[in-house]
């Protein structure tokens, strides 16, 4: 039997496994991250639609009359309300008063 078998072996593979490993001995630093790209992301996607939800009601305000105007303004703060109430919801803001209830 020969001492070396040659296998294929790529540079790429080999930095994967190195990458793969070094992930598996850091787990806690790994998982942290995770949840900082995570929260970065969702924090992006939320300026971005808040962004764009800016542009369309500027666009939608210049074609309204005083009327239209107020009623634009009434729900996009009812939108904005409901939200935030989810929002807090969802990072825990609302264990306080279901603790209370």
């Amino acid at each position: 039997l020969p001492a070396w078998i040659a296998v294929p072996i790529s540079l790429r593979e080999l930095l994967f496994l190195a990458c793969l490993v070094w992930c598996d001995l850091n787990r806690e630093s790994v998982s942290e991250q995770l949840v900082q790209w995570h929260a970065d992301y969702a924090r992006y996607r939320r300026a971005k639609k808040l962004n764009h939800r800016a542009k369309d009601l500027q666009t939608r305000m210049r074609t309204k009359g005083l009327w239209g105007k107020l009623k634009l303004m009434r729900s996009e703060y009812m939108r904005t309300m409901h939200e935030s109430a989810v929002l807090a919801t969802l990072t825990g803001g609302g264990q306080h008063e279901e603790a209370e209830g």
